[in-house]
């Protein structure tokens, strides 16, 4: 039984990736005119037609010769037309990952007899495949596969694997380094770059991203000094980070007057102010609208113009961000001496006894200590 194409013997359990004609030749020493022969495929008559249906096909055969002796043959052969696929492999295509080498692996056609990655053999089994050491440069790697089954067909397919070793450039833009915030909560933005960009976080959370800029609305801060961090990760695992140091200032300036005191009296009309005033970014102190000298402690002086009588004084605190405190004295000006009348005895008396009692007047009583 041979291959009528050409003309080579069909082993039993043949493949062929083409349609086959089957040719069966009998031959017999002695009644060679009077053999005869019977071809069947598949149980039916052969006619000697090329074989093209997909799948295993039966030829039998039985021959007779002149004398009626009988011998019969019979073997199996494939046609198989479809080539060997790939599925289920790995690394997946369009992977991005930063180890090199990577072992590729997957599934393949059962029929498959051989498998090579960038032209190397794999283990195959089962219909399954791997080959360790696949090796990768950086950027975009293009793996090759290729497959051969039993009957010659081959098929292939190939992977875009991309090796980056190189992590985000990531630079935060808002609040700029320093800066004063007058809130417990800051909007953080910023510009960041990586071919495989995978996500930015702030300060842990998650900002959202848009070509090529970040943002994270409500970072919360506390009161005082502050290090935000922002870090860019890319889908091959690789980060980095970078950080603005922020002060958050909700606060108005700690503010007292030392001197003078509440319901003091004073006798001229220059008074000079005394007092303190605490704050990190302490602007300016005034009172009475007047600009205070402020000393590296925080204490201040200011000499303030009084009116007679009662005068309020005061003392406003202002830091950077326009918080402000205020506080206030109210103090009298007095420069008027009272006006003091002895009505008893008279000018001149005399006195025969003693001690005598002294009686009199005092025109007013405003801020009157003492009358001696």
């Amino acid at each position: 039984i041979t291959n009528a194409g050409t003309g080579q013997p069909i082993p039993d359990g043949s493949y062929f990736n083409a349609a086959v004609a089957v040719n069966v030749t009998v031959t017999d020493a002695t009644t060679e005119s009077g053999t005869t022969k019977t071809v069947t495929l598949d149980g039916a008559p052969y006619t000697g037609a090329p074989v093209a249906v997909e799948g295993g096909h039966r030829v039998d055969v039985t021959a007779r010769d002149g004398a009626q002796n009988v011998s019969t043959a019979s073997l199996l052969f494939i046609i198989d037309t479809t080539d060997p696929a790939f599925s289920d492999l790995l690394p997946t295509d369009g992977s991005v990952g930063k180890a090199t080498p990577v072992t590729v692996s997957g599934s393949v056609s059962a029929d498959a007899v051989e498998v090579k990655v960038n032209g190397q053999p794999a283990t195959l089994s089962g219909g399954r495949f791997s080959l360790g050491g696949v090796a990768l440069t950086e950027g975009t790697n293009t793996v090759a596969l290729t497959a051969r089954d039993r009957a010659g067909n081959s098929g292939g397919t190939s992977l875009q694997v991309i090796f980056d070793t190189t992590p985000p450039t990531i630079v935060i833009s808002a609040p700029t380094a320093g800066q004063l915030v007058d809130a417990l909560t800051v909007t953080v933005t910023g510009s960041v770059s990586d071919a495989n960009l995978e996500s930015v976080t702030v300060e842990g959370g998650p900002a959202t991203l848009a070509g090529g800029t970040f943002a994270r609305l409500g970072v919360s801060l506390t009161e005082g000094a502050n290090t935000l961090t922002a870090t860019g990760r890319d889908k091959a695992g690789n980060t980095a980070s970078t950080t603005v140091n922020v002060v958050a200032d909700t606060k108005p300036p700690t503010l007292t007057i030392t001197s003078p005191t509440t319901g003091q009296v004073l006798g001229q009309s220059s008074v000079t102010v005394s007092g303190t005033a605490s704050d990190a970014h302490l602007s300016t102190v005034s009172v009475n609208g007047t600009a205070a000298t402020v000393s590296s402690d925080g204490s201040f002086t200011v000499a303030v113009v009084l009116t007679e009588g009662a005068n309020t004084l005061v003392a406003r605190a202002r830091d950077s961000l326009n918080h402000e405190s205020t506080v206030s004295v109210t103090v009298s000006l007095d420069t008027t001496a009272p006006d003091v009348r002895i009505t008893q005895p008279a000018d001149r008396a005399s006195f025969r006894t003693t001690p005598q009692t002294i009686t009199g007047t005092v025109d007013t009583a405003v801020n009157l200590e003492t009358v001696t």
